[in-house]
């Protein structure tokens, strides 16, 4: 039986005031690669990485960052999410790069995840939130093959926005560590 869902989003600062919002529907559940699919641009550094929004449940200012003891380097920490805790990742960490300061254009990116066989919800801490685009599967190009391993995994391709690469990322693939969830042991604390 084909059915059409529908997810709707919208994302709100502090101040009450719609950072962004989209909506998105896909046929039976399932896309298909006629559809164009909706990203999230965010920015990170110097480069641009895109969210499948199906991913996305909200985007949210800088909170307090708590951190526990032994947690991996590319935890930024956990922040109380509408009384629960949810576990922060800096990308910048995670992809080798230094920590940055935290700006007023920084924000948080929730995120649902599937981390081993269980799903879960994760904070992406992000330099910049700019826009949600739509990219048609045949405008994603695959990962570059550079002749080494590396984990190319996490990349779903790469895709244009105004006249810039856009990273897109595979977020249940970025979140694995060596085959064994990371989130899984921070987030059941």
């Amino acid at each position: 039986m084909d059915y059409w869902s529908k997810i709707d989003c919208a994302a709100r600062g502090s101040s009450g005031k719609q950072i962004f919002s989209y909506s998105h529907a896909r046929k039976g559940g399932k896309r298909t690669e006629s559809v164009a699919e909706n990203y999230l641009v965010c920015g990170v550094g110097e480069e641009i990485y895109a969210f499948d929004v199906i991913q996305v449940r909200e985007v949210l200012n800088i909170s307090l960052f708590h951190r526990l003891p032994n947690m991996p380097d590319f935890m930024r920490g956990m922040i109380n999410v509408s009384g629960k805790a949810v576990s922060v990742i800096d990308l910048r960490v995670k992809f080798g790069a230094l920590a940055a300061d935290i700006t007023e254009k920084s924000r948080i990116v929730l995120v649902d995840v599937v981390v081993g066989r269980r799903s879960t919800v994760v904070g992406i801490l992000c330099d910049q939130v700019y826009e949600v685009i739509s990219l048609e599967f045949c405008e994603i190009a695959p990962p570059p093959d550079i002749g080494v391993s590396w984990r190319s995994d996490i990349i779903r391709g790469l895709g244009r926005w105004r006249e810039c690469f856009v990273i897109v990322v595979n977020l249940n693939k970025l979140l694995s560590c060596l085959g064994k969830p990371v989130i899984s042991r921070v987030s059941s604390v």
